[in-house]
Parts: structure tokens; sequence; C-alpha cells
């Protein structure tokens, strides 16, 4: 039986209607997270511990706290961002692009020194690696949109290293500073403390260590919830998972200070 043009145009538009409907509900039961390279193998455990829980699903996109706040300022669809620091969440409260109240401190990070070939276990070493000219290379994380580079920076600055002569390679986040220094192709790298504990012993060879506080700011990370998000209320649930104390350890076991969210919440 043949139908009529108007009936098939009926159909159409049901069957748009029905597609539309699905895309929601589909995205109804999830939240999407952004959040900072150093933060990504801890964040995927979480996510699948919530995702146990909760039935919900956690979609994560992970990169340099800068590349990720330009991302949100330009409109990119998450409903929380997790930084590497509190300047980038800050700001986004300040441009109305992120809720005010829904800013804390997720994690003090730590920075570690790794080399696969010097014999390196104290700043001192470090410093007499370089005076020595031992060391031809070293891989961080760009200083200019990744926190943990900028920390790097910190650390030579007050060392009193010379760069005169050294090779710097910048990974875009600190996830390619690990890479660079794991493949062996640099002699030092400046790595998050999670990385450290999240890889494997045999990505783990060489000798680590970390610098003592006092040679770089500290790295105070935070997370907002997103003004754009388009599911606020599991974005909520997630962050109030992710402030459990049973999160907060393990989030401790990966090399992050074991801080007092509530005491360091920061409320600018």
């Amino acid at each position: 039986m043949m139908l009529s043009i108007r009936t098939r145009q009926m159909l159409v538009i049901f069957g748009y209607l029905i597609f539309c409907l699905g895309i929601k509900l589909a995205n109804a039961g999830e939240v999407k997270i952004a959040v900072a390279s150093n933060f990504l193998q801890p964040m995927k455990n979480i996510a699948k511990l919530y995702e146990q829980e909760t039935g919900y699903q956690v979609k994560v996109s992970s990169g340099s706290t800068g590349k990720l706040y330009a991302q949100i300022s330009h409109g990119a669809p998450y409903d929380i961002f997790f930084a590497a620091n509190t300047r980038e969440p800050l700001k986004l409260v300040e441009k109305g692009l992120a809720v005010e109240d829904s800013r804390f401190t997720y994690a003090i990070g730590q920075v570690v020194i790794w080399s696969k070939a010097l014999q390196c276990e104290t700043t001192a070493d470090l410093k007499k690696l370089f005076d020595e000219k031992a060391v031809k290379t070293i891989a961080l994380a760009n200083p200019k949109t990744a926190p943990y580079g900028f920390a790097a920076k910190e650390i030579m600055s007050n060392l009193n290293i010379s760069m005169k002569g050294i090779r710097v390679i910048k990974g875009e986040n600190i996830n390619q500073a690990w890479q660079y220094t794991q493949t062996g192709n640099v002699d030092v790298g400046f790595i998050a403390a999670s990385q450290w504990e999240a890889g494997s012993t045999r990505a783990r060879r060489g000798l680590a260590f970390k610098p003592s506080q006092h040679l770089y700011t500290e790295i105070e990370q935070q997370a907002v919830i997103l003004t754009s998000s388009r599911n606020s209320t599991i974005a909520q649930d997630f962050v109030d998972f992710i402030q459990s104390d049973d999160i907060r350890n393990t989030i401790a076991g990966f090399g992050y200070t074991h801080a007092n969210i509530a005491m360091l919440r920061k409320m600018m």
C-alpha cells in the first residue's frame, strides 16, 4: 500500500524525534569531565568506581590545564573541570563559566625528578650532574600551559641551575613529559608523582626522587562545576563522591598529599 506524502512526512518527523529523544536519554545518565593530564590515571580509577556504584557513565577528556581552559572558554561541553592549579578554575568563576560555590581543592600535587640512566637521588646530585655537564637533555611539560611544567622551571631556577647548552623538550602536557622520559631519550624528566606511582615496575626503571617542596610553589589542584553543564545534578553527585574519605585515600595512594579538602576549600 502506497503511503501519502503527508503520512511519509509525519513518519520522518516522528523518526527524527525518536532519534533526538534517544540522544537525550543516552546523555542524561552521564557526566563529562575535563581533567589535567597528571590526574588522568587516578580519574580513570575513580570514574570506574563511580560507574559501578551509580550506573552513570563518566566520560573523561584530558590535556594540559591551559588547553582545557581554552576549550571550555570556547564552549566545550564539559560538566566538571579538574585543573592542576587554582588559577584557571577561579578565572572560569570570574567569567561566569563555572559555579562559584562548587570550587574545591581535590589534591595537592608533587613533582618527581626521574633519570633512567644517571645516578640522581637528591637535588644535590641533580645540581652536580648539571654542573658537570652530564645532563644534555631534559623533558618537562610546557610551563606556559601546564602547572607541573611551571613547577619544574621554578625548581631549576631555585637550584641556580644554568640551562646553557641544555636541550629542553617540552611536552604539551605532563603525560608527554612522562613518555619522553620513559623512552630514555632524555637524561632527566620532570613528571608528576602520580605518574610514577601509577607506572609499571618496568616503566619505572632508573632513579626518581621528590624534590623538596620549598623549591616550587605548592601545586594545589582545584575542580569546578561548569555553568554550561547539562547534567548538573550528576555533576554535583560526582563531586560529592570524589570528596568522600574512601576516594580521598585513593587519591593519596597516587602520590598526592592527603589534604583536608574542607580546610583547603577556597572562596575568593
